[in-house]
C-alpha cells in the first residue's frame, strides 16, 4: 500500500481522481440543462474585454417589473421588507409564457400550489425589491427582479469575436436583440444553458 503513496504512484493518482471528478461535475451539470425546462428571457448585454478571465460577456436578465401600490403592500408585509430603497429576500415568482419569452407574473414568499408546464415555471431564489416610488412617481410601487442569478456567459474563442461583434452593434434602444436561455429544475434553480442573439441560438456544450 505504502508504495503507491511514492511521487511515482501518488501524483498520476491525484490526477486521476481530479480528472474524475471534473468529468462527474461535468456530466451531471450537463444533465441538469438537459432535464429542466428550458425559458428564454430579454436580457442585456456587453463585452467586458478582460483578458485574464477570456473570452465572456456580461449579461442582465430584463425581467424587472413593477407592483402597484396595493400589490407592493401585500408584497411588504408577505417579505416583511424593510422601509429602505433596496431589499432582497428568498421566495418564488411565477414565470408564464408569452410568444416566445417567459415573463414573470406574480411572486410569493411560499412555493405557490402550482404545477410547472409548458407555459408556466417557478424560479426560486434571492429576488431584490426596489422602492421606485420616487423614480416612477407611483405612489408606493415597488420593483421585483426575479431569481435569476445569470451574469456571465463563456464561449469558445471561435465564436467570441462574432457575438463581441453583435453585442457591440447593440443600442440602450436596441437590447430586444438578446435573450437568455435557461433551464428550470423543479426545485426552481435556473441555470444558465446559452443565449439568442437576432435569433440566433448560441448554446452551451462541453463536448
Amino acid at each position: 500500500m505504502s508504495r503507491f503513496l511514492r511521487p511515482l504512484y501518488a501524483l498520476p493518482a491525484l490526477a486521476g481522481v481530479l480528472a474524475a471528478g471534473l468529468i462527474l461535475g461535468i456530466m451531471s451539470h450537463m444533465s441538469a440543462l438537459t432535464s429542466g425546462q428550458e425559458i428564454i428571457v430579454p436580457a442585456q448585454g456587453y463585452d467586458p474585454r478582460d483578458p485574464l478571465l477570456g473570452h465572456y460577456v456580461m449579461l442582465r436578465p430584463d425581467t424587472d417589473f413593477e407592483l402597484d401600490a396595493s400589490a407592493a403592500e401585500r408584497a411588504r408585509l408577505e417579505f416583511g421588507l424593510k422601509d429602505r430603497y433596496w431589499d432582497s429576500r428568498q421566495g418564488w415568482a411565477v414565470m408564464e409564457k408569452f410568444g416566445d419569452r417567459w415573463t414573470p407574473v406574480q411572486i410569493s414568499r411560499d412555493r405557490p400550489d402550482l404545477l410547472q408546464t409548458e407555459t408556466r415555471v417557478l424560479l426560486y431564489g434571492d429576488m431584490q425589491f426596489r422602492n421606485t416610488e420616487m423614480e416612477k412617481a407611483t405612489p408606493g410601487s415597488l420593483t421585483v427582479t426575479p431569481p435569476i442569478d445569470i451574469d456571465r456567459y463563456y464561449v469558445h474563442a471561435d465564436e467570441a469575436k462574432t457575438l463581441e461583434a453583435l453585442l457591440r452593434q447593440n443600442t440602450p434602444q436596441d437590447q430586444s436583440r438578446i435573450d437568455i436561455i435557461l433551464s428550470v429544475s423543479d426545485d426552481g434553480t435556473a441555470l444558465l444553458k446559452g443565449i439568442r442573439i437576432d435569433g440566433e441560438r448560441h448554446t452551451i456544450s462541453w463536448w
